[in-house]
């Protein structure tokens, strides 16, 4: 039972440490969304011309001359039935280019604060050797302090974990 309680906090405290991950810089993240924006008037142009290739196939003379070649004695039903299904693939189309225009809408106004963001940082005062040295050092007593309360935080738990050893080992005794 203790065994496993010290095995539990070995492992809270070496999961515990933070890890950094790497950001992608400002430049990335806009170049990568006018990259999906190129993609989504692609995609758009291609919708809108198959949308015009539908539309034209449910004229009622290119239906008749699409079941030209087909013998039938029920020739209006065969009519009917090429209609919905184009007029069904023609919703579809419909829908994905609705799909398409939110998407590009978002990615438009994503690239807008992408920029507008980059445009702040840019205009931004670059720090004074002086302020650098006092970020700099803020930052190392930071790391430090962080560094003490977890070696402290650590050490009382492995405290902590002997003394209910000793206490769980004395009562099985």
């Amino acid at each position: 039972m203790y065994r496993r309680t010290i095995i539990l906090l070995l492992a809270i405290v070496a999961f515990a440490l933070p890890v950094a991950a790497q950001d992608a810089t400002k430049g990335d993240d806009i170049a990568r969304l006018k990259q999906q924006l190129i993609e989504l008037e692609n995609k758009a142009t291609q919708l809108r011309m198959r949308l015009e290739e539908l539309d034209e196939a449910l004229k009622p003379e290119n239906i008749e001359f699409a079941l030209a070649g087909i013998g039938s004695t029920r020739p209006e039903e065969l009519r009917e039935h090429r209609r919905r299904m184009l007029t069904v693939e023609r919703n579809g189309v419909e829908t994905q280019l609705k799909l398409n225009e939110e998407s590009r809408i978002r990615t438009e106004a994503a690239i807008a604060t992408a920029e507008s963001s980059a445009y702040l940082k840019y205009l931004q005062p670059a720090p004074t050797p002086s302020t650098q040295m006092v970020i700099s050092s803020n930052a190392e007593v930071n790391r430090s302090v962080l560094r003490t309360i977890f070696l402290t935080f650590s050490a009382l738990i492995f405290v902590l974990a002997g003394l209910v050893s000793i206490v769980g080992w004395r009562r099985i005794r």
